[in-house]
């Protein structure tokens, strides 16, 4: 099932490992046959505490998600009514919202006084 060029977004799944099955009947790959990309990112945060008197100090912080900008792909089509070329490839990705797992790599900064 793995493409010869191997797995890219465009041929995740080999589509001439599959048929159509004839009309009136099921096909015999079995559910879940393939897998997609896996999803992983890391996130950082680093803090400093800077005291200022004896009752009083700053804290900085900042906080680094998705810090190596590693894309989260969506699950390939596995659809062959989808059409010739499309079957197999990645056409989204995990989370197009602006926060959450597989955004891009985003940086916060935050300075808190305690007194």
């Amino acid at each position: 099932m793995t493409p010869p060029g191997g797995k890219t977004i465009t041929e995740w799944i080999n589509p001439a490992a599959f048929v159509v099955p004839a009309p009136g009947t099921f096909g015999n790959a079995p559910r879940d046959v393939a897998r997609g990309p896996g999803a992983w990112q890391i996130d950082m945060g680093i803090g400093k505490r800077i005291p200022v008197t004896e009752r009083m100090q700053l804290e900085f912080r900042t906080e680094f998600f998705n810090i190596f900008n590693h894309p989260q792909y969506g699950q390939p089509l596995a659809d062959f009514s989808a059409g010739p070329g499309v079957f197999g490839s990645i056409i989204s990705s995990v989370n197009t919202g602006p926060v959450g797992t597989g955004t891009p790599r985003q940086i916060q900064f935050a300075l808190r006084a305690s007194f």
